[in-house]
């Protein structure tokens, strides 16, 4: 008797275990969304990328020009010149293309640096690199009519003055 209790309480744990599982399947619900090319531009951002001081501006161009500000500020004041000397007075603009993936991470795409800038001061590729890798992370660009954060570039000038 033992040996056909067990088994039946086996056989009862196994269907209500199947009962379970096929009941919380079934209340799964799956929804398709239906977009069309014309929903979506991909060409633009609906909300740039921004930092959390710059939402306090209600239109996108004056966050958008908050954020670039304080991300020109933050990547100035982690470039480090300590030390560093040079031979010609300086007043010039690095254009950097800046990358915002998904994530938030900044990372530097690309540097227009001129000649002078790089004579004056040989290793400021590396100096830019490492400013770039100090930076916070930061609030994703958002495509707002589908709900997803995607990538986004843009340039960014940094202005370089010696005294």
């Amino acid at each position: 008797w033992i040996f056909v209790i067990s088994f039946i309480m086996r056989l009862i744990c196994c269907v209500i275990t199947t009962l379970i599982f096929s009941a919380c399947y079934n209340n799964l619900k799956t929804s398709k969304v239906n977009l069309s090319k014309d929903d979506i531009s991909w060409q633009t951002n609906d909300e740039f990328p921004s930092i959390d001081f710059c939402d306090q501006f209600k239109s996108n161009f004056e966050r958008f020009s908050c954020f670039k500000n304080k991300l020109s500020e933050l990547i100035l004041n982690k470039i480090d010149l300590e030390g560093i000397s040079v031979n010609q007075r300086l007043n010039d603009t690095i254009i950097v293309d800046i990358l915002i993936d998904k994530r938030g991470e900044i990372s530097l795409v690309n540097k227009k640096i001129n000649d002078l800038i790089k004579e004056q001061i040989p290793n400021i590729e590396s100096i830019l690199d490492s400013a770039i890798l100090k930076l916070p992370t930061v609030l994703p660009a958002v495509k707002t009519n589908i709900g997803v954060e995607v990538d986004s570039t843009f340039e960014l000038p940094l202005i370089i003055k010696s005294s």
